[in-house]
């Protein structure tokens, strides 16, 4: 096969599509320009392609080169001219969630690993019912009333380890084919398998003619191992397949690409667990978008056992109604207001905070307009980064702690200084010990999992170069604080033999500068009672840290993390951290070296 020398990219969201156009430079491959443009599925233009073609227009006239024919058709493989591109890769999220509801045995084996596969993927969960949640639930009017009341779109049947239970899965079956005899045709859920294999073709031959039938592998082939994987990406593939297809111009759009589109949840979290696993790194990423967030969480310092406990495509959990812009009235629909309006360093009244944030609903492409509004919108993500939590913990996931932090999506990535990534981070995630923290400033971080699968050197090497700027290293203590006292001793050693001390008072957040590119030795010297991540409060240790537009940054405010109850002292609590993660003289990257443009939609 002959080797590919350029990639255009493109990741149509519900309120944006972006389009990055990788090429090869110099002999590597390289982030070369991206384009964006508001995403045209929706009134009134009601043709997905038109936002995908504004915004590889705007790359064309950015890099002076044609990628579109006259006719509006993509050019491929590239010319010899240079015109054109050899392959075009797909990502979406502009069709809704599926509304998905499961059905199984047992509420703390087979459902619990279903619903860590079922949020990997672009799913809303609408209900969860067990054979043993009572006695009630062998009543078929039990069960008819929660389907048709949950209202699925698909229906997940788990149960059952592979040889094991039989009647009692054959009876979730028969329930769950009741329950689509009595719809008509086109009101029926689509029906995903993955319990007991061995009843597979029971399944099929008792559905047949009442629904569609997917089925996977077996969520339990044993009571020791979970395999999630399987279904994850059935439910993904059904998304790509049946719910893309109903956005308006996505048959031709799909007419560019070589292989099968992937949800842009599944591609952030095939990135997530590719970096952990390269790189045996614990790395969690983070996904703000406009309808939903996306955390993918892999262990990679756990191993690379794909049917373990957390063989997840790297535990994603897909969020949905929480995003910070089409989405911002149902959070505020789920979520107290006070609980945003407490983040703010200054007085502001929840009635015009509310205003702002469902206006966001109403124009998600909008900015914030004022530094207020800044501080506000940033709230709101701190609050849903603390709301995004999985529906059960993997037996090896690496809880609070992670090697790289990786933050992603619009709203982190237009804050116009990197303290506020850090304070969303620090405040939302609340991390213990010593972490890297990255951002996704081009945008292509949500697509880069499904360049892997089409060209994985190709991935490789703009994850290395071009995918992440590092904002620094942060350092997270917990354990018992005496306010304004020392909490921490710090001695920072760069190669140069520079030598560098500080000591750091519990409630406070620090910042000690390290310039990109630049790397340090770090050595902590907990006060008794303080863990700087060692699991053993008291203890010191070392680390190797890497600087960046943050440098250092010294977090000894203690988990849980806990506000002031008094609304003044609170304040300025906030404005003091808030502060000294500001201090530095820097401001966000506006994606340099990278070319980059925002087109309107013709």
């Amino acid at each position: 096969m002959a080797r590919r020398s350029s990639l255009l990219v493109a990741d149509v969201g519900s309120t944006m599509t972006t389009v990055a156009l990788i090429d090869r430079v110099a002999g590597q491959y390289r982030f070369v320009a991206r384009g964006e443009a508001i995403s045209t599925h929706v009134a009134p233009w009601y043709d997905v392609l038109r936002g995908v073609l504004a915004a590889v227009r705007s790359i064309e006239r950015l890099i002076g080169r044609a990628l579109l024919d006259g006719r509006g058709e993509l050019v491929r493989p590239r010319q010899p001219g240079g015109a054109g591109v050899d392959e075009c890769v797909l990502v979406a999220s502009a069709a809704p969630l599926m509304r998905v509801a499961l059905v199984g045995l047992t509420r703390d084996i087979s459902l619990q690993r279903a619903g860590l596969a079922v949020a990997a993927a672009p799913t809303r969960p609408v209900g969860c019912f067990a054979l043993d949640d009572g006695p009630e639930w062998r009543d078929p009017n039990t069960w008819l009333q929660a389907l048709r009341a949950a209202q699925p779109e698909v229906v997940v049947i788990v149960g059952g380890t592979d040889g094991g239970a039989v009647l009692p899965v054959l009876d979730l079956v028969q329930l769950t084919a009741l329950h689509n005899r009595l719809l008509p045709p086109e009101a029926r859920p689509f029906l995903c398998y993955a319990g007991n294999a061995q009843l597979a073709p029971a399944a099929a031959e008792v559905f047949a003619g009442i629904g569609e039938l997917r089925t996977a592998a077996n969520v339990s082939p044993s009571l020791a191992v979970a395999n999630l994987a399987p279904l994850t990406a059935l439910l993904d593939g059904l998304y790509c397949d049946r719910w893309l297809s109903r956005v308006p111009g996505w048959t031709r759009l799909m007419e560019w690409a070589a292989a099968t589109a992937v949800s842009t949840v599944r591609s952030f979290g095939q990135l997530i667990r590719y970096v952990g696993e390269r790189y045996r790194l614990n790395v969690l990423g983070l996904q703000l978008g406009s309808t939903t967030t996306v955390r993918a969480d892999c262990p990679g310092k756990a191993g690379n056992d794909h049917e373990s406990a957390v063989a997840v495509d790297g535990y994603t959990l897909a969020c949905a109604e929480l995003g910070v812009g089409l989405s911002a009235p149902r959070v505020l629909a789920q979520m107290d207001i006070e609980r945003i309006v407490r983040w703010l360093p200054e007085d502001h009244s929840t009635e015009d905070a509310l205003a702002t944030l469902l206006n966001k609903g109403v124009h998600p492409v909008s900015v914030p307009a004022t530094s207020a509004d800044q501080r506000l919108e940033l709230a709101l993500v701190r609050e849903i980064i603390r709301a995004v939590r999985p529906p059960v913990e993997p037996t090896a996931a690496p809880g609070d702690q992670w090697d790289l932090i990786v933050a992603a999506g619009r709203p982190l990535a237009r804050l116009s200084h990197p303290g506020y990534v850090a304070a969303a981070v620090l405040d939302g995630l609340e991390p213990r010990g010593v972490s890297k923290l990255a951002l996704d400033v081009s945008g292509v971080a949500g697509a880069l999992g499904a360049v892997a699968a089409c060209d994985p050197l190709a991935a490789v090497e703009v994850v290395e170069q071009d995918a992440f700027v590092t904002l620094g290293t942060l350092v997270s203590l917990s354990g018992a604080f005496t306010p304004r006292q020392p909490a921490l001793r710090l001695t920072l050693r760069t190669p140069d033999g520079r030598t560098s001390e500080e000591v750091i008072e519990g409630g406070a957040v620090r910042v000690i500068p390290l310039p990109p590119g630049r790397t340090a030795w770090l050595e902590l010297y907990p006060s008794p009672g303080v863990d700087v991540g060692v699991g053993r409060p008291g203890v010191s240790a070392t680390a190797d840290v890497e600087g960046g537009r943050l440098g250092v940054v010294v977090d000894a405010r203690g988990r849980p993390l806990t506000l002031p109850a008094e609304a003044y002292e609170r304040q300025r609590t906030l404005e003091a951290w808030l502060g000294a993660l500001l201090s530095a003289p820097v401001s966000m990257p506006v994606v340099n070296p990278y070319l980059q443009a925002v087109a309107g939609a013709a």
